[in-house]
């Protein structure tokens, strides 16, 4: 049996938890929109999990309102659960990573406090790290160092130094985020394209946290990725993102969604962000 997984926390956690109870042969990573839009070339038997259901997979798993389907399948799906880490937990009745497990929720409902988004450690940071662009490599070497914690991860010199220089990487971020955001009503955005910079929209809460939402545009190969977030200081979003971000081929959650979009549609995609959020 494969697996095919999402890229960030939640999904390399995943990964983790379901190795635990399958034999898994291989691990492919993918986006939201990749299964969405048929993308994706999959394997022959597999496992998907905290991504959109795919008809061809023998098992799901997720958490996403945005994915969650009428037909019949293996697996599970709970749209109240915190993540996809949850759901499988929850269906295999494991509960042993009680640390891994507490830290995927918290930074997959993004219940992060003001100094923790200023001053990251450990959890936060990784968080962080994975919320940006990593070699297939890096993600599997996280999935086998997550069984001795946080402790085992950080003595690993390859995450210890992508730690660190993800703690830089976010104080150039913040000084670009300053002097190029744009801020239209209660909504911030940024264009990252042509920076070379890879940059989580919770850290802008840390910058601005007056601010009610934030989004990000990144490039992804040939396209443009728009990353959104509703300000988890604040906890007034009445907004659903991931309705939004579903309507233009995306999806996620009320308060953190995401797509791909082709570069020709970007500056009609964002009006009608703006437009959805003032």
């Amino acid at each position: 049996m494969d697996l095919v997984t999402h890229t960030d926390l939640d999904g390399v956690a995943s990964a983790y938890f379901i190795k635990k109870h399958v034999k898994i042969n291989e691990i492919y990573f993918a986006q939201p929109n990749q299964i969405n839009d048929g993308t994706v070339n999959v394997p022959k038997e597999f496992i998907i999990a905290d991504l959109p259901y795919h008809e061809k997979c023998s098992m799901w798993f997720d958490h996403h309102a945005s994915s969650k389907i009428n037909e019949k399948f293996e697996g599970k799906f709970d749209a109240n659960a915190p993540s996809a880490s949850q759901v499988i937990c929850d269906y295999y009745k494991d509960y042993e990573d009680e640390e891994i497990l507490r830290e995927v929720n918290k930074a997959d409902t993004a219940s992060f406090s003001l100094k923790e988004l200023r001053n990251p450690k450990y959890w936060v940071l990784l968080y962080y790290v994975l919320d940006s662009n990593q070699p297939e490599s890096f993600l599997k070497l996280i999935i086998e160092e997550m069984k001795k914690g946080m402790k085992g991860l950080k003595e690993n010199p390859i995450i210890f130094q992508r730690m660190n220089d993800k703690l830089e990487e976010l104080k150039i971020g913040d000084a670009y985020l300053k002097k190029k955001s744009v801020i239209e009503g209660r909504v911030l955005y940024c264009d990252l394209r042509d920076s070379g910079l890879s940059y989580s929209p919770n850290r802008i809460f840390a910058v601005y946290p007056e601010i009610e939402y934030a989004f990000l545009l990144k490039k992804k190969e040939d396209k443009t990725a728009i990353s959104i977030r509703a300000n988890s200081l604040k906890r007034t979003n009445t907004i659903d993102l991931g309705k939004i971000m579903k309507s233009f081929g995306g999806g996620g959650h009320i308060s953190a969604a995401a797509v791909l979009v082709e570069d020709s549609k970007v500056d009609s995609v964002v009006k009608k962000i703006l437009s959805a959020l003032n």
